[in-house]
């Protein structure tokens, strides 16, 4: 609906929600592809306060995912996903609901996966990481 009205902040939004959604149903691939695109509109229109919602949710993403997969990649996953939820707590444009999720994601998942001082992102960059070119 947000999309037929034209919306340029809450159809990255709904898409967001879909995306999480998704997820929480272990439908990772549908919840992947509402991500990617809520990642691309967000971005087309400069809606930055948008991006780390989206990012939140595909972090979450990977930590779910993880726990169907093992070993290495497995653990890519969750260093990815903890590499998100790093940058969404200390960026200015992450509203306190989700800089709070954020945080609690990354104490139930941080144990046994370590990041470099090398592994901080940028929106943009983030952004960049996940998106197919």
């Amino acid at each position: 609906m947000a999309s037929a009205l034209g919306n340029s902040v809450f159809t990255p939004y709904s898409l967001s929600i879909l995306g999480a959604t998704a997820t929480a149903l272990g439908q990772f691939a549908a919840g992947r592809t509402y991500l990617h695109d809520a990642l691309k509109l967000a971005s087309a229109v400069a809606q930055r306060a948008l991006l780390p919602i989206a990012l939140l949710y595909y972090a979450d993403l990977l930590l779910k995912e993880s726990l169907t997969l093992a070993g290495a990649e497995a653990k890519s996953h969750q260093r990815q996903a903890l590499k998100l939820l790093a940058l969404i707590r200390q960026h200015p444009a992450t509203w306190q609901p989700y800089k709070e999720r954020a945080a609690r994601l990354q104490s139930e998942f941080a144990a046994g996966v370590s990041l470099d001082r090398e592994d901080s992102l940028t929106l943009e960059t983030a952004v960049a990481e996940i998106l197919p070119e």
